[in-house]
């Protein structure tokens, strides 16, 4: 929590704005809420939003407090009571769901929040930090911004974005009216809104529009593949780091979903969206949840999130990467050794088909080579299981893309992983999460090896700060050397930092199972299996409702 000891007053472009001086051993700059667009409130419901330019109505604007998260459409506790005990033997849970904010929601949720050392004009470079909401839940307040990156010199954002169906809600009329004839993907834009604005503005708090970092863990990550995969992005940020990418929050295709959701809603027949659009967002939330949300065969999985729509997401990343067609910067990418534990026991084992039980690993072709690189599947091994779901889900895409793009530009890649000190400590050995720049900020919750977890976020402040242009490499607060990611070699953080040869064969058969080019089962691609399944599950919800 960072402490607040007096207030500030700055001048910006768009009028004063009074921010608060916080830190005990050392003071930053913190203000909270700071509008980026107008509120997408009933007719601006489900359309880009529109840039903030306008001065602030009042004197001095004050960004003391925090404005409204974003809904949370999924009841995220209720997940977390029901499955987090399985990783974390009989830990203290409500540790965990007290750490979900307390902030009120709200669709007129589009602000952001900035924490500098200081505000002259001295151009810091900017680390624009999204969090893993899933889609579907956010948390934006003080646990997110970290003083130890901004001690570094680096002024740091954080955004509140629509989430679930205010988010990534998509329909027919929508699309009529949409000038690129599609719709959804509205969280997105709100993201390359918040850029926009940050670009234009954030000098006035000491920033450099011109180095920009975009950081995102989870979820986060995949908005940052998708933007990179939109070549009209170029110039939008300068560097990426990508922190556990996944297929778990792969896109979908368009499907008939959202219109059964706006019959629940607003009944059948025409004009739903202006129907829909005369509710009160609150009104929208508490309906959907009812029919939805609190259905229990839900667990992770969500029905809104990004789509293929043409527009703002133009294609899979994997074709875009294949191509050569993504933005031209250099990105600090990876992964936590043990990312796919997390999911697995939150109910998502059922989106891969389990090797030691399907038909579908039989034979001589691309899947019988797969098992026999996890041989002790036919063990029954629950650890092989597992790692095979975490190489399919995480590693795989990673490596995947990061093959292609370094082709473009400099690559430096990793996996992060340490060893438990105590089997008393409740320490989480490299599980989805762990190099996250809030973790330190929770250490009385959960017992992050401090020495491990203050290394990588050194790394990431040594990339952000380094001119990647001029010098290829950069150093490590260990002496030690990263170089661009060449010959299948990446480095292994942790306490300390080291090169490590990546299983190439390994993840060529992962590569083709997910791309389909081996045998006759690669054209039942996992995109298509996941969006079946997601399919059958909500159709059956609508059908009960």
């Amino acid at each position: 929590m960072l402490h607040f000891t007096k207030h500030v007053i700055i001048n910006t472009n768009l009028g004063k704005v009074k921010g608060d001086m916080v830190g005990t051993k050392k003071t930053f700059l913190l203000f909270k809420g700071i509008p980026y667009a107008h509120p997408p409130l009933y007719s601006l419901r489900w359309k880009p939003p529109i840039l903030w330019r306008s001065n602030y109505s009042e004197e001095i604007y004050d960004a003391t407090y925090y404005r409204n998260r974003p809904f949370e459409v999924r009841d995220m506790k209720r997940i977390m009571r029901s499955h987090i005990n399985d990783m974390f033997n009989n830990f203290n849970l409500s540790t965990l769901t007290s750490y979900f904010s307390k902030n009120s929601e709200s669709e007129d949720c589009l602000y952001l929040n900035i924490l500098t050392s200081t505000c002259e004009r001295n151009k810091l470079p900017v680390l624009i930090y999204l969090t893993d909401t899933m889609f579907n839940f956010n948390n934006n307040d003080d646990k997110f911004l970290n003083k130890d990156v901004v001690d570094e010199d680096i002024l740091m954002v954080t955004i509140n974005y629509r989430l679930g169906i205010f988010g990534f809600y998509y329909h027919k009329e929508l699309d009529k009216e949409s000038k690129y004839k599609t719709s959804g993907n509205y969280g997105i834009m709100d993201i390359i809104c918040a850029i926009n604005w940050i670009k234009k503005n954030i000098i006035s708090y000491g920033g450099d529009p011109n180095n920009i970092t975009l950081m995102g863990d989870g979820s986060g990550a995949n908005i940052i593949i998708y933007l990179m995969s939109n070549k009209e992005n170029e110039g939008l940020f300068q560097k990426a780091i990508i922190n556990s990418f996944s297929l778990v929050y792969n896109i979908r295709r368009k499907s008939d979903i959202n219109v059964l959701i706006g019959d629940k809603l607003v009944g059948q027949g025409k004009n739903q969206i202006l129907r829909m659009r005369k509710m009160s967002d609150r009104e929208i939330n508490e309906k959907y949840k009812k029919f939805v949300i609190k259905n229990q065969q839900i667990q992770c999985q969500s029905l809104f999130g990004p789509i293929i729509d043409c527009n703002t997401i133009i294609d899979e990343p994997y074709f875009v990467f294949r191509e050569g067609k993504q933005m031209n910067i250099p990105v600090l990418v990876g992964k936590n050794r043990c990312d796919g534990d997390f999911f697995y026991n939150c109910g998502f084992r059922g989106l891969l088909r389990n090797p030691n039980r399907d038909e579908y690993y039989k034979g001589e072709g691309l899947m019988a080579k797969l098992k026999n690189k996890y041989i002790h599947i036919e063990k029954n091994s629950i650890i092989a299981l597992r790692k095979y779901y975490d190489d399919f889900l995480f590693t795989m895409p990673i490596f995947l893309l990061m093959n292609y793009h370094k082709k473009l530009n400099k690559v430096y890649l990793y996996i992060y992983t340490y060893e438990r000190c105590s089997k008393d400590d409740y320490l989480i050995e490299g599980v989805y999460g762990c190099s996250s720049l809030y973790f330190n900020k929770c250490e009385e919750h959960f017992k992050i090896d401090e020495i491990a977890h203050n290394a990588i976020v050194g790394h990431y402040c040594e990339f952000i700060k380094a001119d990647i242009e001029m010098f290829s490499s950069f150093s490590l607060r260990d002496n030690s050397i990263w170089k661009p990611y060449q010959k299948n070699y990446m480095m292994l953080l942790g306490r300390t930092s080291c090169s490590k040869k990546i299983d190439a064969n390994k993840y060529k058969l992962l590569e083709d199972r997910y791309t389909g080019k081996l045998d006759q089962f690669g054209k039942n691609r996992e995109r298509v299996i996941i969006e079946k399944y997601i399919k059958s599950i909500f159709n059956n919800i609508i059908k009960n409702c």
